[in-house]
């Protein structure tokens, strides 16, 4: 699944519903936190990194692969839901398999994943 730009949240609003409604869980990498709205019509995705992960390059990096997750595990998950994937200090010194395996745990612990 290729993350179309349609699908990428981008409102300051829907960053802070989901904050304030949403349920997320911390890993050692990443923060995923996400919330149901039965009114869109399919997921949207955000990916935040700060600078307390690196510089712009390292950022970009784990946004890459935040979204090469997406791309691969997308269709798993859930429809109608606002993800927000944060990337912590120490996900671009992580190998991509762990940081998928750490996604994989925390998407079936918030119980996003179907399958």
């Amino acid at each position: 699944m290729k993350l179309p730009r349609r699908q990428m949240m981008n409102a300051r609003a829907e960053f802070q519903r989901v904050k304030r409604d949403g349920q997320s869980r911390v890993g050692k990498y990443v923060i995923i936190s996400t919330l149901p709205c039965e009114a869109l019509k399919e997921s949207k995705f955000a990916f935040v990194t700060s600078k307390k992960v690196g510089k712009a390059h390292e950022r970009n990096f784990v946004r890459r692969r935040f979204r090469d997750l997406i791309s691969r595990h997308g269709d798993n998950i859930q429809e109608h839901r606002y993800v927000v994937m944060i990337g912590r200090y120490s996900s671009p010194n992580v190998e991509f398999e762990t940081l998928e395996a750490e996604f994989l745990k925390i998407c079936r612990k918030l119980e996003i994943i179907e399958s």
